[in-house]
């Protein structure tokens, strides 16, 4: 078809490219022009892999930095709560040393 395009790819160097040619008429139907064009395919790519790394980047420090966060933040929020443990843990063992003098108690004076 004259006056449409073709797309073709083109390597120049290490460069890829989608190259288009064809011809314009003028508006007088005499001979127009022809013309060529180039975009280059791996800008695109290079462009969209330097998103891809910094996007990676970003999801890692962010990671890094919510575990330094927590690192940081959990242990003193628990601190309550292991104080609630060991002061449980006391009451228990003083509740099992009061019962276990109330039960040798209780057969020292049955024995008698």
């Amino acid at each position: 078809h004259r006056g449409a395009a073709s797309i073709h790819e083109v390597q120049l160097g290490a460069e890829h490219y989608f190259g288009a040619s064809g011809q314009l008429k003028s508006l007088n139907y005499e001979t127009g022009f022809h013309y060529l064009l180039f975009v280059s395919r791996d800008l695109p790519l290079s462009r969209l892999r330097a998103t891809q790394r910094m996007m990676g980047n970003f999801g890692l420090l962010g990671i890094l930095l919510s575990t330094a966060i927590l690192w940081g933040v959990v242990p003193g929020t628990t601190q309550p709560l292991r104080q609630l443990r060991w002061m449980i843990g006391v009451r228990i063992l003083s509740a099992s040393r009061f019962e276990a003098e109330t039960v040798l108690q209780t057969i020292a004076n049955s024995q008698h």
